[in-house]
């Protein structure tokens, strides 16, 4: 590669998608990491919930985002969706080719162990932990019902010889709706949490997976349900030094100072999920493009339109502030 085509490589952008805005909480921790970087985040909230989706459609939607990112030349993709990791992440992988990939499980799985607590990780005489961790897992009706969560967390703990974990899942739908709507903390929040986890608060369990990237914005009202005593844990933190990591190892960290930027497509209502990004990630958003994504008759490649203001555009950045 010549020194010309590493530099365009490093400026590059990266790419992020989610059925709406739960991947802001990836997008935030990113920013946070990688203040210098182009992003580019797609909400495809027009075909959302993605968890009530069956599989192969969930599978296709992310592939239609997936040549959206690669035609505008992103250097990384991240599956900012759990329910799109859980079923989609492979196919992801086999579309985008060399460009790396990364999605929410694998990180959200570390992430359980990183906040487990120190007397379940710690040995006994015989070489044993003292228990089984007693994890519970939150998230859409596909993730719960593909078993990825728990197949990951399982196999994690053996590669740590810990005693395979006992395992609790709860659908939380309604989780998605709230969030999409502004309904971030308060009664309604409250309420909806308190009824959907009183059989996790029986299940006593040490750690709570947040396992939709939703979820973590109703992370307030989720601790007040299960108590200030168990641990939540999402994946945001962890996607972020991941992504910075392999950026610096293979030397593909933008080059330079500058400041980096934001440019933001949506589905479905562009005007309300600017006011939610800009409520969630507390800084100004001047516009949101309104993306179309309509298979051709062969299937085989992707319409795509941007529209703003009834004009069509390839591409308008719009700078972090």
């Amino acid at each position: 590669m010549s020194q010309g085509d590493h530099t365009e490589m490093s400026n590059a952008p990266i790419g992020i998608f989610d059925s709406g805005i739960g991947g802001l909480t990836i997008l935030k921790a990113l920013i946070a990491a990688l203040p210098h970087e182009r992003f580019i985040y797609v909400a495809d909230g027009a075909r959302a919930p993605y968890g009530s989706k069956d599989s192969e459609t969930v599978r296709r939607y992310a592939l239609e985002i997936t040549d959206f990112l690669l035609e505008r030349g992103v250097k990384t993709i991240v599956i900012a969706c759990t329910t799109a990791s859980s079923v989609a992440a492979d196919a992801v992988r086999e579309r985008a080719g060399w460009v790396p990939v990364f999605e929410v499980i694998t990180q959200g799985t570390q992430a359980v162990f990183d906040v487990l607590p120190d007397e379940l990780k710690i040995l006994n005489e015989f070489g044993e932990p003292p228990r089984a961790a007693r994890v519970a897992l939150l998230g859409t009706t596909l993730t719960v019902k593909s078993g990825v969560y728990r197949k990951s967390v399982t196999e994690l703990a053996k590669r740590l010889q810990l005693r395979e974990p006992v395992f609790k899942e709860q659908s939380c739908p309604l989780f998605v709706s709230l969030v999409d709507e502004g309904v971030w903390n308060g009664p309604l929040a409250d309420r909806t949490a308190k009824r959907y986890l009183a059989e996790i608060c029986a299940f006593h369990p040490d750690v709570v997976i947040l396992g939709c990237t939703h979820y973590p914005v109703l992370s307030e009202s989720i601790g007040k349900a299960v108590g200030a005593d168990v641990h939540l844990t999402d994946s945001a933190f962890h996607i972020a030094r991941t992504v910075k990591a392999m950026l610096q190892r293979d030397s593909m960290l933008r080059e330079g100072a500058g400041e980096g930027s934001l440019t933001f497509y949506s589905s479905d209502a562009p005007d309300t999920f600017r006011e939610h990004a800009a409520r969630f990630l507390d800084r100004a958003i001047d516009i949101v493009h309104h993306v179309e994504l309509e298979p051709l008759e062969n299937g085989s490649l992707l319409k795509r339109r941007a529209v703003n203001n009834g004009s069509t555009r390839e591409d308008n950045r719009v700078d972090a502030s």
